[in-house]
């Protein structure tokens, strides 16, 4: 049998990066659909762009290009153009396209949204709905002249405007969990039809008016079409149960059948029918190969090297002296000289300089917990300046030396909101004068001490003294190679190999295939696996490790977390911990998670080796760096992101409650896997992705959060390594739970197509490193079986890495990481959490010592 590796390779050198493939379309996910006057062609949005085809169906023809998201197409009533909404640089505008030549015109552009265009029954406006200050309301705008009306000035957001022939205007209303559909008359009175405390969907007029059809939610994740006569009494009835409907609007082919987008494609209904009848349609779409980077370095290089993870360089007031902090310490440049001014296991954060110059406050965890310190560079004589604060960070002195702000935090998360303190100085009490701090980066005081700046991009600021002031950010943090030049001297080694050793195995997994090898001995020398062979085959080069009665699995790889440098010493313990090896860390401040990775890399303090990709856009890696940083567009961000990002660009699912722990506004590449309201990717989703070799990270876990896990969180080690508001913070309740079955159909669905799934926590949105077995669980309960769930947890998060040749399966030549079980993970992947040792190149780690503190 051929290694996974080796077969790794052949599938590289199949599809390069760059490469395009054709991708088979035969489902739409979230159609919305467009019948011409004649009757003959329907317009539909397929994978961002608008396509002809037959009203009968067949092949489809793009009319626009890809790329450009082109959704909610509306016929003219002469069957000339076609309007559209169109997504660039973030916004939503309005367009119009002439099908005769193709040439595309922009209609609406103002700074905001405008969706979901109708033509009114003149041909000579276009009705949309727009986002303003305080509300979206209906305007009109004429194609001659562009003049713009507001139409409906309601609370609430209206939405998906219809003009029956007569000139009478339909539309949505919504305001939390309340939805009217309203309709308005060419002389603006306005009449509620229906309301719903559910979802409801996009009506449209049967031909004739005086009937409505409208969808309206009967499920978490499913819909009915409805049908309403007004009449008096008003006659509602249901078409349809329990389909995915999308947020499109139904176009009659005639007063008694009408065609409809749900469930993956377009059908045809009649009002008198029980059933309907698909409409089929054939595209190709070119999607490009994602394959992952090939130039990464060796881990297991132990040359010197100068340290890249420099941070926090502030110089002093006479601009003679600088600090910095590297490789998890703080260091002091003087004279072409870089001096480590602490040299200890624990994390130092943000120096900065005493007004005097003589010392200097950062934030150490050298008392077991973060707290603020003063350091007298003349006699290295600590002082404590803040006693139980919350992960203080960020201080800034004002230049009488009396008064200390910081930024403080109760929570792990890099996004998590944030307050500034001011602490009078000595031993003074603290006040808050700013919270709901988002992207803190930095506070600084007025040269005459008097007033305070805060650079973030937002928060709630408080009266009080001293006056807060607001700055946004106006560029990202420095990269390490920008600053660099004064830690030159700063230079750090990988520790020197450990000695070789066997591992006597009772039952090995070694990624390659579904069941164990039995009794097996693997060999470990200068880091790598030198063999493994059965019992007794090769004489033992060094110390024999008795492990006959456990489970040998290959170390996990979690290829989505952020990391946060608030946790300390403790992150990298707690990660090895888990079983968890190797992390991608989507780095808020890249140069932070290098100073980490190398901190790692040096052996100073225990952790994972670490592969980094910058979380607010693609930084070019440094010349030299174990721990490279790549944008890695093969990896998918994972629905606990693209649930928030597709609620706001595309409007479905539309969930109501987005916890705080989910992210948004990380890079969306283009093969992310879109969601309809049902929480359905169909089959171009699935296509498209499969033919890209993108990667998708599930990202269940952050969804269902501790709670709602079917695996339980009463573990020891998860209070052994963290505090009680911490904990507390992961086991608050929320409201998704109705989203997890239909999410892990669609990723069992999407691995029985061939699609590659890897193992990301998105941590810390869950607890660092039982992330990953919440995960493990998910998929399992998806039905997925424990070894494929397994394999995404390591061979499949090394190949998204391009580190299949390195690590992710139990073969010879590859890094020796693993992690010894006290259990059988094959028949019950809970097993995964009976962990006894944790094995990285080579290094042994009893999890004992690893739930210890320093």
């Amino acid at each position: 049998m051929k290694s996974v590796a080796a077969i790794a390779c052949a599938l590289a050198a199949f599809g390069a990066a760059g490469e395009e493939r054709i991708a088979d379309i035969r489902q739409g996910t979230n159609l919305a659909v467009a019948l011409s006057p004649d009757g003959r062609t329907l317009v539909v949005d397929l994978i961002g762009q608008l396509w002809t085809l037959p009203a009968a169906g067949g092949g489809a023809v793009p009319v626009t290009s890809p790329g450009e998201q082109a959704r909610q197409p509306r016929f003219s009533p002469d069957g000339t153009r076609v309007v559209y909404q169109r997504l660039r640089d973030g916004q939503w505008d309005v367009w119009l396209l002439d099908l005769a030549n193709g040439e595309q015109e922009a209609l609406a552009t103002s700074p905001y949204d405008e969706r979901e265009p109708e033509f009114a029954p003149d041909g000579l406006s276009v009705v949309f709905a727009a986002e303003r200050p305080g509300r979206t309301s209906l305007w009109s705008i004429t194609l001659d002249g562009r003049v713009e009306t507001e139409l409906t000035h309601e609370s609430g957001t209206a939405s998906f405007p219809t003009f029956s022939e007569h000139g009478l205007l339909a539309y949505l209303l919504s305001d939390g969990n309340a939805w009217w559909l309203n309709v308005r008359t060419s002389g603006g009175s306005t009449t509620t039809v229906h309301s719903s405390t559910r979802r409801l969907s996009p009506p449209s007029w049967r031909p004739g008016g005086g009937v409505l059809v409208f969808g309206e939610q009967d499920s978490a994740v499913s819909s009915q079409l409805r049908m309403l006569l007004l009449a008096e009494p008003r006659v509602l009835k249901a078409l349809s149960v329990a389909e995915d409907l999308f947020a499109s609007r139904p176009v009659w082919v005639s007063g008694a059948e009408l065609i409809y987008a749900a469930d993956g494609q377009l059908w045809r209904r009649g009002l008198a029918t029980p059933t309907r009848e698909p409409i089929h349609l054939f595209a190709a779409s070119a999607v490009e190969v994602t394959a992952a980077p090939t130039d990464l370095p060796p881990f297991d290089d132990r040359e010197q090297r100068p340290a890249l993870g420099v941070n926090a360089l502030v110089r002093s007031p006479d601009g003679r002296r600088a600090v910095f902090t590297a490789l998890g310490d703080v260091w002091l440049f003087e004279r072409g000289t870089a001096e480590r001014l602490t040299d200890d296991v624990f994390v130092d954060l943000d120096p900065a300089f005493w007004p005097d110059g003589e010392s200097i406050v950062f934030a150490s965890e050298r008392t077991g917990q973060l707290e603020l310190w003063r350091l007298a560079l003349r006699d290295r004589r600590f002082t404590q300046l803040t006693f139980g604060a919350l992960q203080p960070h960020r201080p800034a002195i004002r230049p009488d030396g009396r008064r200390l702000a910081y930024l403080a935090t109760a929570s792990l998360e890099p996004w998590a909101a944030t307050t500034v303190e001011v602490l009078d100085l000595p031993g003074g009490s603290s006040i808050t004068r700013a919270t709901g701090v988002v992207d803190g980066e930095a506070l600084s005081w007025s040269e005459d001490g008097r007033a305070l700046r805060l650079r973030a991009r937002a928060a709630a600021l408080h009266d009080g003294d001293p006056p807060l002031s607001l700055a946004t950010p106006t560029a990202s943090p420095a990269r390490a190679e920008e600053t660099a030049s004064p830690a030159a001297t700063v230079r750090w080694a990988p520790p020197a190999a450990p000695p070789a050793y066997v591992v006597e195995i009772g039952r090995l997994f070694d990624g390659t295939r579904a069941t164990y090898r039995r009794h097996v001995d693997l060999h470990v020398r200068d880091g790598r696996i030198a063999a493994v062979v059965s019992r007794g085959a090769l004489p033992p080069p060094g110390p024999v490790i008795d492990a006959r009665e456990a489970t040998v699995i290959p170390g996990f790889v979690d290829v989505h977390a952020h990391l946060s440098s608030l946790v300390g010493e403790r992150l990298g313990r707690t990660l090895l911990a888990y079983g968890v090896t190797t992390v991608r860390d989507i780095a808020a401040r890249p140069t932070e998670s290098l100073e980490r990775a190398e901190a790692w890399a040096s052996g100073r303090t225990p952790g994972p080796r670490l592969v980094i990709t910058a979380a607010h856009g693609d930084q070019p890696p440094p010349a030299s760096t174990s721990a490279p940083i790549r944008p890695y567009r093969g990896i998918a961000n994972g629905f606990a992101h693209s649930l928030r990002d597709q609620a706001v660009q595309i409007g479905v699912p539309r969930l109501d409650d987005y916890p705080a722990r989910l992210g948004s506004g990380l890079p969306r590449w283009s093969n992310e896997l879109e969601l309809s309201p049902g929480l359905v990717v169909y089959q171009d989703g699935f296509s498209r992705f499969v033919t890209s070799g993108t990667t998708l990270v599930a990202g269940l876990a952050a969804l269902a959060g501790v709670n709602r896990s079917p695996r339980p969180v009463q573990d020891a080690a998860y209070r052994a390594l963290f505090t009680s508001v911490e904990r507390a913070s992961w086991e608050r309740p929320d409201g998704l739970a109705e989203v997890l079955p239909p999410l892990e159909q669609t990723i069992a669905r999407l691995a029985r197509a061939g699609g590659r799934v890897a193992i990301g926590s998105d941590a810390p949105a869950v607890p660092y490193g039982l992330g990953v077995h919440l995960e493990l669980a998910l998929l399992a309960d998806a039905g997925i079986p424990n070894d494929h769930v397994l394999r995404m947890a390591t061979i499949e998060g090394a190949l998204a890495l391009g580190l299949e040749g390195e690590l992710g399966t139990l073969e010879e030549g590859k890094l020796a990481d693993f992690v010894v079980l006290d259990g059988d993970p094959l028949a019950d992947v809970a097993a995964t959490l009976k962990i006894v040792a944790v094995i990285k190149g080579g290094i042994w780690y009893d999890r004992g010592a690893l739930l210890a503190s320093p």
